[in-house]
């Protein structure tokens, strides 16, 4: 991005006297999207570091966050006395700095989860266009009816695709299938280059130490092939 000259020359012509008028040629910034991956924690945890990233829209050539001279940095401005319950555009992504690109930035949601409700996070994916993405959850857990201990469910987790299922440890098994949220599709079935968070549907079975309200976490990030 900038402005530069254009210069012309090298013609002839025998019945003509040549001048040459330099042009200029500006190269605009390119538009980049920076959106705020979604994030929870359970309603007796301190806020992570940076949540749960970003993803981004709009790279080109092929490029990527390396290089952005300063990565985005993402903060939750009303964090102070907030209780358990689900904060539309509460993460605020900012502080980007490269020299071919504008940004814009989108904020991600936030949820505080009460006691008694499964909170299934799965690692961040990042791969090219048209590769089916393996989903890997990193914790599965639960705050107890009485708000005192985190149990940990995430050895019990049983992966087939992208469907999981998770054991309670008291003999009842929660399931359901894993998918972008809002996915925008290629017209050959591929989700579109850019980013995406994650969600669970096909939500079945049911614990006594936790409802099927499941609150999952996770994006993926699909760059250019």
């Amino acid at each position: 991005a900038g402005t530069y000259a254009i210069t012309p020359s090298g013609l002839t012509a025998s019945n003509y006297a040549l001048s040459y008028v330099n042009g200029t040629l500006t190269v605009d910034k390119a538009l980049l999207t920076i959106t705020a991956s979604n994030d929870a924690k359970f309603v007796t945890q301190a806020d992570a570091a940076n949540f749960n990233g970003v993803t981004y829209s709009g790279f080109v050539n092929g490029e990527n966050s390396t290089v952005l001279s300063h990565l985005p940095v993402v903060t939750r401005p009303h964090s102070t006395g907030a209780g358990a319950g689900f904060y539309p555009g509460e993460l605020v992504p900012s502080g980007a700095a490269a020299t071919n690109y504008n940004f814009a930035y989108v904020a991600g949601d936030y949820t505080i989860i009460p006691a008694s409700q499964l909170y299934v996070k799965f690692s961040n994916v990042s791969q090219s266009y048209g590769i089916t993405p393996t989903f890997t959850v990193t914790s599965a857990k639960y705050l107890d009816a009485h708000g005192n201990a985190i149990t940990d469910l995430t050895g019990s987790t049983i992966v087939n695709g992208n469907n999981f299922s998770i054991t309670d440890g008291a003999g009842s098994t929660t399931s359901f299938t894993i998918s972008a949220v809002n996915p925008s599709l290629s017209s050959s079935g591929f989700l579109k280059v850019g980013g995406y968070d994650i969600g669970a549907t096909n939500i079945t079975g049911s614990s006594t130490n936790f409802n099927n309200s499941i609150i999952v976490i996770g994006s993926m990030q699909i760059n250019t092939a």
